[in-house]
Parts: C-alpha cells; structure tokens; sequence
C-alpha cells in the first residue's frame, strides 16, 4: 500500500488537489502502521517543499467520516476495504486503488494501465448516487450476516475516541482542473 499511497499524493501534489488522510482507525498500535504513517507524513512535507501550494491534512479516528458531506467536488481514494461501502452509503464516489467490492455502483476501481486523472473526471461524470447508496445497502446487510459488529455506525465512526474532529478548512475545493 505505500507505493500506492505515494502514489497518490504525488499525483495530488502536481495537480494541485488537496488531500485529507485517515489512517486506518483500528491499526493505530500496530508497529508496522506506525513506521508507515511515519514515513507517510515525511512523504507529504516533501512534497510540500516540491509544490509550495499543495495542502494536506492528516484526520484522526476523531473524525466522522459523515463530515465527508461537507466537502465540495470531493472524491474519495482508498487503497480498498469497507470504507468503500461507507462512502457508497454517504454518497460519495470512491476510487479503490486496488480491486474491491466487484460490480457495484459505489465501487470505481483502479486498474495500473488507467490514467487517474481521467478516471476521477469519468467517476464525477458518471456517479449515480442513488445506486451506489441502495448497492451498499445490500452488501452491508449481508456483510452484516457474517459479522455483528459493521462499520457504517455514523453517529461517530471512532469506536476509541468517541469524539467528532472539525476539520481545519471544511469546506476546501478541489482544483477548477476537473
């Protein structure tokens, strides 16, 4: 995942797209999500330095990932994993980096051979909010037969915490690039 992640910050970076990361809310203590966030923060102040007027922030479990609503122009990007099926819910287009979930409306799935650029602009095109909320509807209930303890709990999404984090710029907007 970190090639990944570089990835896409430096895509961010050069195109001038702000970037708002959550670390994974239950890895915190693990030794290897430690050195990863370590050297992800270390990935972001250089590219800081490289391009002057890219803003990233970094969000905790703190945060409601419901707050996401508040964003304008937004597309989420994860590596893959059940936050897709939250955003779907939410209404948010979501990129997986990696292949997730299959054929569902909520799922956009990033092939190596693909432009990012270009799928984001055809994911904004093409969002049916709608069927990506009513599709992970479904795969949440049946995700939910296999395991009680489901993840779209939005009346705070960190089950440490218990606390709401307010973004620093809430209402930042992509780049008029897209």
């Amino acid at each position: 995942y970190y090639a990944m992640t570089i990835f896409v910050i430096e895509f961010a970076a050069k195109n001038n797209f702000p970037i708002y990361i959550k670390p994974h809310p239950t890895r915190y203590t693990f030794i290897s999500e430690q050195k990863y966030n370590f050297s992800l923060k270390k990935a972001l102040i250089e590219n800081k330095k490289n391009y002057p007027d890219f803003y990233y922030e970094i969000i905790d479990g703190e945060f409601n990932n419901a707050e996401l609503l508040k964003f304008n122009n937004l597309i989420a990007i994860t590596g893959r994993g059940t936050v897709s099926i939250e955003c779907g819910y939410l209404g948010i287009p979501i990129i997986n980096m990696y292949e997730s979930f299959g054929n569902y409306a909520f799922c956009n799935n990033y092939e190596h051979s693909m432009n990012l650029f270009n799928l984001i602009k055809d994911v904004k095109k093409n969002y049916n909010k709608t069927k990506s909320q009513s599709d992970a509807i479904k795969i949440e209930a049946v995700l939910e037969k296999l395991n009680s303890e489901r993840l779209i709990e939005f009346t705070n999404i960190s089950k440490e915490t218990g606390k709401i984090k307010n973004l620093e710029k809430p209402f930042f907007s992509y780049s008029t690039k897209i």
